[in-house]
């Protein structure tokens, strides 16, 4: 699931769609790079674990009894194009994950900041 998922960045929209608590967005630059970094620390956890891009469906669907997966959330939030990376810890204990450090691999895009980035210098899908 999810080797061939791409996210494209477009345009403000993304901030629009977040919620007021956040105000600073991760962009990951090289893609394979990081989904690489996550399956061997995951694997030295020894916990399998999935990733692809969201699904968004609408509340008729979910008024048919459409089957819900970590991966699928209201088309309200349709904007955000999210990517999620999920593994089931058989915990409700939140689990941290260490991946490294990746500036080398990602970037911090600032709300404040964001109508000022030439997105043409950024790869087109990540």
């Amino acid at each position: 699931m999810g080797n061939n998922t791409k996210l494209s960045i477009i345009n403000n929209d993304v901030f629009q769609s977040l919620d007021s608590d956040y105000d600073t967005i991760v962009v990951i630059l090289q893609y394979d790079t990081f989904i690489e970094r996550c399956r061997h620390a995951f694997s030295n956890l020894g916990v399998d674990f999935y990733f692809d891009s969201v699904k968004y469906y609408s509340e008729q669907e979910y008024n048919n009894k459409i089957n819900i997966t970590p991966f699928m959330k209201r088309d309200k939030y349709k904007a955000q194009n999210e990517f999620r990376i999920f593994a089931d810890f058989n915990s409700n204990e939140p689990q941290t994950v260490r991946i490294g450090d990746i500036r080398d691999i990602a970037i911090l895009i600032h709300k404040s900041g964001f109508n000022s980035i030439n997105l043409k210098e950024l790869p087109e899908s990540i």
